[in-house]
């Protein structure tokens, strides 16, 4: 896939400061980007063609963490590449399962729109996929995910266990329908927001939302010692 030459300016610009960038476009569906440092001043980047047309305030936070590591910039291009909306491939079509072993997504996600959104909203539900259990222990997890294109919630099923609360796959369920209601825009300066004003006054309406945020990491917490 040819670069377009709005990325190899951008890429120009990091060689003008003494940064070689090799850029690798895909259509990958899971893995919007990845980086891998071959030396202090050649970095190799595989970024899904959505990027091709991502705000500047984008590339200049992608610069940033690739020239000085700036892990401020590196979240919120993190947060535009998990917000990328991929039209669905009509020649695959999603598998849905929300039987776990301890809990059922479809009727929790009936129960928290009928109690704090409108029952109708368009949205399913599914468990994730399970990853490869030889891999190396993680670092991170990525509980839920919201799908615009495909009105769809996907939950990790790492949180499908005995000891795992009821009232926090509750509130998984809510804090992505969030993001169904007050969903993704760019600020008067052209930066993407996920979770700016509007999403985090209908997220702070979850009761007893304070302590949801600390139980999740407390939750995650127990997921990252024991190995996954």
């Amino acid at each position: 896939m040819s670069l377009p030459p709005r990325l190899r300016r951008w890429a120009d610009r990091l060689a003008d400061e003494g940064h070689q960038v090799y850029i690798t476009l895909t259509r990958n569906r899971t893995a919007m980007i990845r980086i891998q440092t071959l030396s202090r001043r050649k970095t190799s980047i595989r970024l899904h063609e959505h990027f091709a047309e991502a705000p500047l305030s984008v590339l200049r936070d992608l610069a940033k963490f690739i020239l000085h590591r700036d892990n401020t910039a590196w979240k919120r291009v993190v947060a535009y590449s998990q917000n990328i909306t991929i039209p669905p491939d009509p020649n695959r079509p999603v598998a849905i399962q929300t039987q776990g072993i301890y809990f059922n997504l479809a009727r929790e996600l009936t129960f928290v729109k009928k109690k704090y959104f409108d029952e109708h909203l368009a949205a399913r539900i599914t468990w994730g996929k399970r990853g490869n259990p030889q891999r190396k222990k993680r670092r991170s997890i990525r509980f839920g995910s919201w799908h615009e294109d495909e009105k769809l919630i996907r939950v990790h099923p790492l949180l499908d266990q005995e000891w795992v609360p009821k009232e926090f796959i509750r509130y998984l369920i809510y804090h992505e329908l969030c993001h169904a209601v007050a969903k993704p825009h760019q600020d008067a300066q052209g930066r993407h927001r996920v979770h700016h004003a509007d999403f985090k006054q209908l997220e702070a309406q979850y009761p007893n939302f304070k302590e949801m945020e600390k139980l999740s990491q407390e939750i995650f917490n127990r997921l990252i010692r024991e190995r996954l």
